[in-house]
């Protein structure tokens, strides 16, 4: 996905923040975090690093390593 495009779904995302569930919208926003920097880096630590940068700036909670180990294995169809 071009940085872009996953701008524009981050955009839109937040737009319909107040619809979805707070640990609801936690997940898809870190999950697609995840598979985002997954394009460009392959150390599970780095991914979860940035992915906590962003989530830490908008006041959302961290997530573990093995949460992004997990959304690595659904990416590569493991």
């Amino acid at each position: 996905m071009k940085k872009e495009n996953f701008l524009n779904y981050i955009k839109m995302l937040e737009e319909v923040r107040h619809l979805i569930k707070p640990q609801r919208y936690r997940f898809i926003l870190a999950e697609s975090l995840v598979s985002y920097f997954y394009t460009f880096k392959k150390s599970p630590t780095e991914i979860k690093n940035n992915t906590n940068i962003i989530l830490e700036g908008r006041n959302i909670d961290e997530i573990s390593l093995g949460f992004v180990r997990n959304i690595i294995e659904k990416v590569e169809g493991k």
